[in-house]
């Protein structure tokens, strides 16, 4: 795509185009890291879609913890926890962060939503950038 094309995108298109030019990339969690991308792979799920929001113009603000420093967002449950919203499904629209648990009842897995059906994330049991169908 060519800048003054990218340039003329509304915000969740150029969300979205910025995580498809990088479906297949490389993930793998580097626990005691804090950096997105190491070796040419994202440092997991969050590391991506934080790439994303940063490639797309967004600046992800810090948080104050309860003992009153300022932090990074470091897992996917801050980021709900500090940002984020209880949408019913079905609701989601194009561009959305999409915060989810298959274990429990804290968030633990975060993808970019494409449209109705499918999401763009980096699963670590995959091994790379993928685009899925969205399930409940």
């Amino acid at each position: 795509m060519s800048p003054e094309i990218f340039n003329n995108l509304g915000l969740p298109e150029r969300i979205i185009a910025n995580a498809e030019r990088l479906l297949n990339f490389d993930v793998q969690m580097y626990e005691e890291d804090d950096r997105l991308i190491i070796d040419r792979k994202f440092n997991g799920c969050l590391a991506f879609v934080k790439f994303v929001l940063i490639e797309s113009g967004i600046k992800i603000p810090n948080y104050i913890s309860p003992d009153h420093i300022v932090r990074d967002i470091k897992y996917v449950n801050e980021m709900f926890d500090h940002f984020g919203v209880y949408v019913e499904h079905g609701q989601h629209k194009k561009g959305d962060i999409l915060c989810f648990s298959r274990l429990g009842e804290r968030p633990q897995h975060i993808g970019i939503v494409v449209d109705d059906n499918y999401y763009i994330h980096a699963p670590g049991r995959k091994g790379v950038v993928c685009k899925d169908k969205i399930e409940i």
